[in-house]
C-alpha cells in the first residue's frame, strides 16, 4: 500500500499507476479508496519498454530536459518501441512546477503583425574564446511562421540584421512589429512617459513601412507568441545539440532544426503546419524596396602605429591616416572597412579570437625609414629669411675701419 500512496503523492494518475503495476484502472481505484493493497492477486512484474530507458532519461531530467518531444526523439534512436503517452507519465511526476497566469489570447489577421525578442543561451567556445551566444526570434502572429538565429552581440546594428533576415526567410513584411522595451528599440521614455526611439532602429522601420508597437512594461504576456518561441528554441532545439564547432555551425543545425522541425509540425494553438499558413499571410513584397544598410558604423581614431581598434583586434590603416579620426563599417558577411571623408582607404576580413593584429603591407609603403612614427602630413613649407646682398669691397671697408 505504501508503494501505491507514493506513487500518487509523486503525481501519477490512477491510469499512471495501473500501467506501472500492470494492473486494472478499477482495481487500483478500489485500493486506494480501501486503503488496502494486495499484491498477491498480482502476477509477476514483466519489464516495461521503459525500463531499460530509465537511468538514460533521469540524466536528461537532472540536465533540464523535460521535453518529451525531445526524449522521445532521442530514445527512438537508442532502440525505444513504446509510444509518447508512457514518457509523459514517467516525466510527469519530476516536471518543474510554472506558474499560470491566465490571459486573454490575441489573434491577429493576415500580413498584419511579428513579433520579436531576445534569449539568452549560455555560451560558445570558438578559437579559444568564451563568449555568451544569444538567439534573436520572430514570429509571424498569424501563420506561427519562425524564424531565429544565434548571435553574440545584442547590439541595434545585429538586430536588424536579424529581422532582416527574417524578411527574406518568411518571403516578405508584415505591417507592424510588436516588441518590448528592449534598449536597442528605446532607450527610454520622456518626461511625458512617451517613448525616445532608438534613431537607427527607427530609420530601419521606416524604410520598410513598419509600424512599431511596444508591450507594457513588465507584461511579456502582451507578446506571447514570440514569448513561446524563444522558449521552443531552447525546450526543443538547444536540449537536442550535441557537438557544436562554431558559430556558423550552430546556426546551420538551427536552420535544419527550423526547416524539419519548427515550422512543420502541427502548431499547439492553430492546429495547422506553420509552412503551410504562411501563403496566406499575403505579406508585403521586399522586391523594389531598396535595401537598408545594416552594417555596423563605428567611430575610431587611427593610432600612432596606424592600426584601428575594434573589439580588442587590430587592423592596419594606411600610415598617411595615422591619427585621424574614421569611420569603420563592419557588413554583415564579415568585411571591415575603414572610411576616411566618405572615401574607403583600407579593407579587411574580419578575424574571430581577441588581441589578434591584421596587417596590410602595403599600408606602410613609403613610411621614412627610421622615424619612430609616421612623419608630420600637416608640416608647412618654411620660407628662408630675406638676406640683402653686398659687394665685397663693403666688407673690406669695414675691416680697414676695425684696424684703425
Amino acid at each position: 500500500m505504501d508503494r501505491l500512496i507514493e506513487m500518487r503523492e509523486r503525481g501519477m494518475s490512477i491510469s499512471a499507476i495501473a500501467r506501472e503495476i500492470e494492473c486494472d484502472r478499477k482495481t487500483v481505484r478500489k485500493w486506494l479508496s480501501e486503503g488496502r493493497f494486495r499484491p498477491k492477486k498480482l502476477g509477476p512484474r514483466r519489464s516495461g519498454k521503459l525500463d531499460q530507458h530509465k537511468e538514460y532519461i533521469m540524466r536528461r531530467l537532472g540536465e533540464g530536459v523535460f521535453n518529451t518531444a525531445v526524449l522521445l526523439r532521442e530514445l527512438r534512436a537508442q532502440g525505444y518501441l513504446g509510444g509518447r503517452s508512457i514518457l509523459k507519465d514517467f516525466v510527469s511526476p519530476f516536471r518543474q512546477q510554472r506558474q499560470v497566469q491566465a490571459t486573454v489570447r490575441f489573434e491577429t489577421p493576415p500580413g498584419e503583425q511579428v513579433q520579436m525578442d531576445w534569449g539568452e543561451c549560455g555560451e560558445l567556445e570558438e578559437d579559444g574564446v568564451s563568449r555568451k551566444v544569444y538567439c534573436f526570434s520572430l514570429v509571424l502572429g498569424y501563420s506561427r511562421m519562425l524564424y531565429a538565429e544565434f548571435v553574440t552581440q545584442r547590439d541595434v546594428d545585429t538586430m536588424i540584421g536579424c529581422v532582416l533576415r527574417g524578411f527574406k526567410y518568411f518571403g516578405g513584411l508584415p505591417k507592424t512589429i510588436l516588441t518590448d522595451n528592449m534598449s536597442q528599440v528605446t532607450p527610454g521614455r520622456d518626461a511625458d512617459e512617451q517613448p525616445r526611439w532608438n534613431q537607427r532602429f527607427l530609420d530601419f522601420t521606416r524604410h520598410y513601412g513598419l509600424t512599431v508597437r511596444l508591450c507594457r512594461f513588465r507584461r511579456p504576456a502582451t507578446k506571447g507568441k514570440i514569448e513561446s518561441g524563444v522558449g521552443y528554441v531552447k525546450g526543443n532545439f538547444l536540449p537536442g545539440v550535441r557537438e557544436v564547432f562554431s558559430l556558423a555551425d550552430l546556426n546551420a543545425q538551427l536552420r535544419a532544426w527550423l526547416a524539419d522541425t519548427a515550422n512543420c509540425r502541427v502548431h499547439g494553438t492553430t492546429h495547422e503546419l506553420p509552412i503551410r499558413r504562411l501563403p496566406d499571410e499575403h505579406l508585403r513584397p521586399l522586391t523594389g524596396v531598396p535595401e537598408f544598410d545594416t552594417a555596423k558604423h563605428l567611430r575610431r581614431r587611427v593610432s600612432r602605429d596606424c592600426y584601428v581598434d575594434v573589439e580588442t583586434n587590430r587592423y592596419s590603416v594606411p600610415w598617411i591616416h595615422a591619427g585621424r579620426d574614421v569611420t569603420v563599417r563592419i557588413a554583415s558577411e564579415g568585411l571591415l572597412e575603414v572610411l576616411w571623408d566618405g572615401t574607403s582607404i583600407a579593407r579587411h576580413q574580419v578575424v574571430a579570437g581577441r588581441y589578434q593584429l591584421v596587417t596590410d603591407p602595403r599600408h606602410f609603403e613609403g613610411l621614412p625609414m627610421g622615424e619612430s612614427r609616421p612623419v608630420n602630413r600637416f608640416r608647412l613649407p618654411v620660407a628662408a629669411p630675406s638676406v640683402e646682398v653686398r659687394p665685397l669691397s663693403a666688407y673690406e671697408a669695414l675691416a680697414e675701419v676695425g684696424d684703425r
